[in-house]
């Protein structure tokens, strides 16, 4: 049984790879397909009637002549199936549809009600999920499944999310059995910040090869490892946890029990944690003008205070930067990457955020690991995760974005 279910692998991935050779090609022939994938035209043939009987790709054309029969053509069907992700946190659920070309069909956003807790906030993920399904309607059948980009630590394997703070009641949810179970369609889930680096590697224009620290600053701050082109995911899947990156001057009291984590000075919840305190106390003046009431402050409030140079959310911002700057520079020591990039809301203080971080990781990183090193926000929209989720469906379900074994 192990030596026919390894034959089928291989065909499968054959197949797979011949799938993909057409997806990155436009106009190639079945002689071309030969070429460059350097497998018999007994197979190639075999594969490719293979993928027009299930749909995959069609035939699209007819080319001159070269001296021979004229070529045929030969494309990928963007209606052959769809890959559907979806990428939450605490505030907020994303979700897109992408077609078999990657053509991004549908996205949307749904708020999450405050203090939502875990059972709450599942419905709603099924309720995106169905409404997407309904958005498809009796293409749904064609649906290869269901990408989630999960916050917080998670059982990969078992399909788990283990932990996230920042929900109430989350904690050893069984987030893939629940959706496969309610649509009967594959799921798989990963972090949400390493869904995010891989679609910042896999969608162009940053699909270059090299290592970068991917960092999610939202709610929580997340971190991804992209290492010798891969990401690095650690022996339980947890790699990147810098949000837990213990500071030395720093006494506020995480949600996971232990003082001092990064996510408590540099995140937005920590951020505007320190505007409302510093309002009670007769700090964040002019900030304080720009709204209402003090729980209305937000990010794009802040953002614009920075921008008029207000000393109060100067000072803020330059604090946020000194503790990023001193996590940051201990895996700029150990990992040695060519770039960090940056995602979030943090982005639109544009460069002067980025130089206030420059300045702490000079402080505290060897010099000799900061040449070269680049550091840039990602130019990605806030659908990056979701993007990310319905991309792993991909290279699941087909190995898209990985040289063929």
């Amino acid at each position: 049984m192990a030596k026919g279910y390894n034959i089928e692998l291989r065909k499968r991935n054959k197949y797979n790879r011949i799938l993909n050779i057409i997806r990155n090609h436009e106009n190639i022939s079945r002689s071309e397909v030969k070429i460059i994938s350097k497998y018999g035209m007994s197979t190639v043939l075999k594969g490719i009637d293979e993928l027009l009987k299930q749909g995959l790709i069609v035939e699209s054309g007819i080319g001159e002549s070269q001296g021979g029969r004229r070529p045929i053509w030969l494309a990928v069907n963007p209606d052959g199936g769809y890959f559907v992700g979806i990428e939450f946190y605490s505030r907020r659920i994303f979700s897109v549809i992408l077609n078999l070309t990657g053509e991004k069909i549908y996205d949307n956003k749904t708020d999450i009600e405050p203090d939502s807790n875990s059972a709450a906030i599942l419905q709603s993920l099924k309720g995106v999920i169905k409404e997407m399904l309904d958005f498809l309607g009796s293409a749904a059948s064609k649906v290869f499944g269901i990408g989630i980009g999960v916050p917080g630590q998670i059982n990969k394997q078992a399909g788990i999310s283990i932990e996230y703070g920042h929900i109430h009641g989350w904690s050893n949810i069984h987030i893939k059995d629940e959706i496969e179970k309610t649509f009967d369609i594959p799921a798989y889930i990963e972090n949400n910040t390493k869904v995010m680096a891989l679609a910042h590697k896999w969608l162009k224009p940053y699909g270059e090869a090299e290592d970068f620290l991917f960092l999610c600053i939202r709610s929580g701050i997340g971190m991804a490892c992209m290492l010798n082109d891969q990401l690095y995911l650690g022996k339980n899947n947890n790699a990147g946890e810098i949000a837990h990156f213990a500071l030395p001057n720093s006494n506020r009291r995480c949600y996971c029990g232990k003082i001092g984590c990064l996510d408590m000075e540099a995140s937005n919840d920590a951020i505007l944690s320190k505007i409302r305190e510093g309002i009670k106390v007769g700090r964040f003046a002019q900030l304080s003008a720009m709204a209402e009431d003090p729980d209305a402050i937000d990010m794009d409030i802040f953002v614009q205070a920075v921008k008029m140079g207000y000393d109060d959310a100067m000072e803020l911002l330059e604090e946020t930067a000194t503790y990023l700057g001193y996590a940051l520079a201990a895996a700029i020591n150990i990992l040695n990457p060519g770039k960090i990039v940056i995602w979030g809301d943090i982005s639109k203080t544009e460069d002067i955020f980025i130089e206030m971080l420059w300045e702490s990781i000079r402080r505290y990183a060897l010099s000799l690991n900061l040449q070269d090193l680049k550091i840039e926000y990602s130019q990605w929209g806030e659908d990056l995760g979701a993007l990310g989720a319905a991309t792993l469906i991909m290279q699941q379900e087909f190995g898209f974005f990985d040289a063929p074994i």
